[in-house]
């Protein structure tokens, strides 16, 4: 064996040599051997170790199943995106634009799927100019507890039969700190004919439960329109059922009403309150009628061409106010017990009926805020038309109830879930993809680094 090329140090596996084999070695064939057999060993075995092809295609692999891990993350804030896109399409249909869906606007939700008043068809006044400083849009509550996430004031219009169910959702909004504007209409007002009916909602019920009861009465005020129009009623002449509050019977200091000089009404009905439970709910009065007004059924004539005339007496019918006339709209805050506080909850499904004990009901709600109006009728689009301070004093309701609470120190609503929007979901989702793609990129450099160490000794 020729000096110059020391023998090999192992036979078992890869063969060892003292000396670096160069890759122009490897092509050339020139070995450090004794024998062709020896030499076929030594080629094969130095070039599993030192040939940098092996190392190619072990990265190529590993590159592979890393980009493989990047195209499921990325997938996965894909379909996170597409939810979010939806959720955006589901807003645009609601009204809510790009534009406005900024950080400070607040959402109110106008509830639906009940034969309630639609929004963009009966409310589109009141809906513009709640437009100008919040976020509005339909909700059904039939659609669960979600629906509510991010709203912080809740409109509940005309006089709807809900189901127990989402009944259920919506108290466990206010018991969560959400805000409720009630605009409920206790009499029925015929668009066509002059005979008004009593309004069968449970609605009605439902909020009696918190000690607030909208009476099935109308309100007739001397101190009322000089005219009226509105389909078959039309005169001009004055008309009790169109009660104006003045001045002197407004909470001028209340911030609800805080700026405003009258409210005109129409067919509206007379509220009694009677405050129990376990917060101690305050209640203000924000609109009454004047002393020369009285109440007469929900039952009524509407005809503005008979002659109208108090009771000589009260009865349980009719009622005749004293000097502090009848509360026609009112304010209430404090906490409540919830009104299914020890009750099942009804569920219907077809014509099945069950009864579900709630799961992680709240029973005592932190401090919220609630409106209560004894009619709707003056925020409808024909009527705001002809009195434009009415849908201006629903922007101002709205806004007080919208406010920071004192006591919470937050904007009213369902504010863990408002935390999470669709937007913010999606970006989390794709700070995530970019942070596995970064940490797979990082391993691959140091793997990639350790086999060129490891093949070098």
């Amino acid at each position: 064996m020729n000096a110059h090329h020391p023998k090999p140090l192992a036979r078992c596996g890869l063969i060892s040599y003292k000396r670096h084999v160069t890759t122009l070695e490897i092509q050339r064939g020139v070995f450090p051997t004794t024998s062709p057999n020896e030499k076929k060993t030594t080629l094969r075995n130095t070039t599993r170790r030192a040939h940098p092809d092996a190392r190619r295609a072990s990265a190529f692999e590993c590159a592979v199943r890393i980009i493989s891990a990047v195209v499921v993350v990325a997938a996965t804030a894909f379909g996170l995106t597409c939810s979010v896109l939806a959720a955006d399409r589901d807003a645009v249909r609601a009204g809510v634009t790009e534009s406005e869906a900024t950080p400070g606007r607040t959402v109110v939700g106008f509830v639906t799927g009940h034969d309630e008043p639609e929004l963009d068809e009966e409310f589109s006044r009141v809906a513009e100019e709640l437009r100008r400083t919040h976020i509005v849009m339909d909700v059904r509550l039939s659609e669960g507890a979600s629906v509510l996430n991010g709203v912080s004031v809740v409109v509940v219009a005309g006089g709807p039969d809900i189901p127990d169910a989402e009944l259920y959702e919506l108290d466990q909004f206010l018991m969560r700190g959400g805000r409720v504007a009630f605009l409920l209409d206790a009499a029925v007002i015929p668009r066509a004919g002059v005979k008004a009916n009593v309004s069968e909602g449970n609605i009605f019920g439902f909020l009696s439960v918190y000690g607030i009861v909208v009476n099935p009465d109308l309100v007739l005020d001397r101190s009322c329109a000089g005219s009226a129009t509105w389909g078959d009623i039309s005169t001009s002449s004055s008309y009790p059922y169109w009660p104006v509050v003045r001045a002197a019977n407004l909470a001028r200091t209340h911030p609800a009403v805080a700026g405003v000089s009258s409210v005109p009404l129409a067919w509206t009905s007379s509220i009694t309150t009677r405050l129990v439970g376990a917060g101690g709910a305050d209640k203000s009065v924000l609109l009454r009628s004047s002393s020369d007004s009285w109440t007469v059924s929900a039952l009524a004539n509407l005809d503005p061409a008979q002659h109208f005339e108090p009771p000589e007496e009260s009865d349980d019918v009719h009622r005749i106010a004293d000097e502090s006339g009848f509360p026609l709209a009112v304010a209430v805050e404090g906490a409540f017990e919830s009104a299914f506080a020890g009750q099942k909850v009804i569920v219907q499904s077809g014509r099945t009926v069950e009864f579900m004990e709630p799961e992680g009901m709240i029973e005592t709600s932190v401090p919220t805020k609630m409106v209560v109006f004894g009619g709707s009728m003056v925020f409808r689009d024909d009527l705001a038309a002809q009195f434009p301070g009415s849908a201006e004093l629903l922007a101002s309701v709205v806004r007080w109830l919208a406010t920071d609470d004192a006591e919470t120190g937050r904007t009213g609503g369902s504010a863990p879930a408002a935390e999470w929007t669709p937007r913010r979901l999606a970006l989390v989702a794709l700070a995530v993809a970019c942070s596995v793609a970064a940490v797979a990129a990082a391993v691959s450099v140091v793997l990639s680094r350790r086999r060129r160490l490891s093949s070098r000794t």
